[in-house]
């Protein structure tokens, strides 16, 4: 008998889960538990056109399920953004006018992408105790339900960032001190694996359903060639230039003096001084 895309996926052998659930689609086509299945696979193997391209079959063929289709081509849609963002220099969405902090990651993530390293860690240097000096004086959270005085992402390109994606098709950098609460869904299906559902609350923003990407972008392409890194089951860190670390594989924040992977996340409290 042989494995399941599900089984398989669970064991890790995404290649083979998503060339098993491609051949289920080719034999039953009109199937769109199947086809979201497939979508979901190759999301995470980084093939998104074949994901929304699933999903506008979906749409076509199946009404009971053209709802969730859309959700979904709309996530979609906001991973590509992000990775416009990443690798071809489109500007993400903010809340407002994005912070100083925010704007000098912005010009080091486009001096990384034309291969100045130099000019990129200087820019995140420079920022350094901006900071943890503002963030530590002004804000505090609970994290977990439990009071920590810092919180960043340990990528240091996306330190002062939190990212998120709307139903709308949309991609968003969030200013941690943006943030009034957080409530992070648990994963129920394989896709909540990559984009973790939560009900966010901003400052001067929007309250609702997001959903936050998952896992990092590798620093030197858009999809990682090690599976457990692209399923986000073990994280790896580069280091690219005068001590500035990137991340591969699954999300990490620093909350206090605790590290804390991202599907450890559950909640997030802003608390003011």
């Amino acid at each position: 008998m042989s494995e399941t895309p599900q089984t398989l996926f669970q064991a890790g052998k995404l290649d083979e889960a998503l060339a098993q659930s491609l051949a289920l689609v080719k034999k039953n086509p009109a199937n769109s538990g199947l086809r979201f299945q497939l979508a979901e696979i190759s999301c995470i193997a980084g093939d998104l056109e074949r994901a929304e391209r699933q999903m506008e079959t979906v749409s076509n063929q199946d009404p009971n399920a053209a709802l969730g289709a859309a959700l979904f081509r709309q996530l979609v849609r906001a991973e590509m953004a992000r990775r416009e963002c990443f690798f071809e220099g489109r500007v993400p969405e903010f809340i407002g006018e994005p912070n100083p902090v925010i704007k000098r990651h912005l010009l080091a993530l486009a001096a990384i992408r034309e291969g100045d390293l130099g000019e990129a860690a200087a820019l995140i240097q420079d920022q350094t105790d901006v900071d943890t000096t503002v963030a530590r004086a002004a804000t505090t959270w609970d994290v977990n339900g439990e009071a920590v005085g810092e919180l960043r992402d340990l990528d240091d390109l996306l330190a002062p960032i939190l990212e998120v994606h709307t139903s709308t098709g949309k991609y968003f950098w969030i200013a941690w001190d943006q943030i009034l609460s957080m409530e992070v869904h648990p994963p129920k299906r394989s896709a909540d694996l990559l984009w973790r559902q939560a009900s966010l609350s901003i400052e001067s923003g929007p309250d609702g359903e997001v959903y936050l990407p998952a896992i990092y972008l590798d620093p030197s392409q858009p999809v990682a060639e090690d599976e457990s890194l692209r399923l986000g089951r073990s994280t790896d860190w580069v280091e690219t230039h005068e001590s500035i670390v990137r991340g591969r594989g699954q999300k990490m924040l620093l909350a206090g003096n605790q590290d804390l992977t991202f599907m450890q996340l559950e909640s997030i409290e802003r608390q003011e001084s």
